[in-house]
């Protein structure tokens, strides 16, 4: 997935009053990730349409908080509970407002753990409230047909239904899609141009 953009510099954020736990800052927030040799962007959930089977998991996800970031930067949950773990000797806050699944807006010091129930598919936000520069995404779905870049923008999605699918991508700062035929037993390679939203850096700074 190729990012048709020139603004490909880290986004970061600034921490102004919490240098003891984070560093002189700016921080790089690990949310915009882009390799410069071929523009892919990182940490991008992409799914295919179509029917397909049942997204499961081992054990409860965890979303850390650690060293005054998200991690990951992208987590992809079945429906069900999410653990909400910070990791720093400082308080941190988890911050979701969905269309579907509960809100959670709660505080919890360092060392301890939240958990919250996410029942619904949808692609979520989280922030901490504490700490502005501090987000990360959270996708709820039951299909297994999907797939999260890697460092150079590439992924891999198994089992798609063979036709014309939709494939769609979704990130923090856009979105895109993209029509593609698969082919009854065979694969097929597809490349997703893909536009950050104007103003992305607004309220961050670089």
């Amino acid at each position: 997935m190729r990012v048709d953009s020139d603004d490909i510099a880290p986004l970061t954020g600034a921490v102004r009053g919490f240098e003891k736990y984070c560093g002189q800052g700016p921080l790089d927030m690990g949310v915009y990730k882009v390799d410069p040799a071929f523009k892919g962007l990182a940490d991008a959930f992409v799914e295919a349409d179509g029917r397909c089977g049942e997204f499961k998991r081992e054990g409860a996800p965890v979303l850390d908080q650690k060293a005054c970031l998200f991690t990951p930067a992208l987590l992809v949950v079945p429906a069900g509970q999410v653990v909400f773990r910070n990791s720093d000797t400082m308080a941190h806050n988890v911050k979701i407002r969905g269309s579907l699944n509960p809100t959670m807006d709660g505080g919890f010091p360092g060392g301890e753990a939240i958990s919250g129930n996410f029942p619904f598919d949808e692609k979520l936000t989280v922030r901490c409230s504490i700490h502005p520069w501090m987000m990360a995404g959270l996708v709820v779905t039951r299909r297994v047909a999907h797939a999260v870049t890697d460092a150079k923008g590439r992924f891999r999605i198994e089992n798609v239904e063979a036709g014309r699918r939709l494939v769609k991508v979704w990130h923090l700062f856009g979105e895109a899609k993209i029509e593609v035929d698969v082919p009854v037993g065979g694969t097929a390679q597809v490349e997703i141009v893909w536009k950050p939203r104007p103003n992305f850096r607004a309220g961050f700074g670089r």
